[in-house]
């Protein structure tokens, strides 16, 4: 998997540029917020609109808008948590039982980014997303 595609999986399946401005404006996130985006997009994926609506759609539509969530909500850490480092990361495709072993990755390589980010040292930056050691949007 390259970074494009990890953009397709995440911010890049979301096809509304009013939504995809709110979701990566980490001025304007709040916990609130990304529970109503949550909840709008579960309601909007049941009733078969999520397409329609400018959310993530297809086969990883629900677990793309889970990883959205976790890369939002970090960055609301990262600002409410003003003394912490607060970052995700993804680890790649990873020869797992999630991708039937097919990833190109051992667990070890997919493992290093989250090893690299708790064992840096100060500074770091905070509210970003990871992947490969580097930032990316999410």
């Amino acid at each position: 998997m390259i970074l494009r595609e990890i953009d397709f999986l995440l911010v890049g399946q979301i096809v509304s540029p009013s939504l995809r401005q709110e979701m990566e404006n980490p001025k304007h996130l709040t916990e609130e917020r990304i529970d109503l985006y949550v909840n709008r997009f579960l309601q909007d994926f049941c009733e078969g609109n999520a397409r329609f609506k400018g959310w993530p759609s297809g086969e990883y539509a629900v677990y793309s808008m889970s990883k959205l969530a976790v890369n939002a909500y970090t960055r609301v850490l990262a600002r409410e948590l003003h003394k912490t480092y607060v970052n995700c990361m993804h680890p790649g495709y990873v020869k797992t039982d999630m991708t039937k072993h097919q990833g190109y990755l051992s667990p070890e390589k997919g493992a290093d980014t989250a090893v690299w980010l708790a064992l840096h040292p100060p500074p770091l930056p905070s509210g970003k997303f990871f992947y490969q050691r580097k930032p990316c949007s999410f």
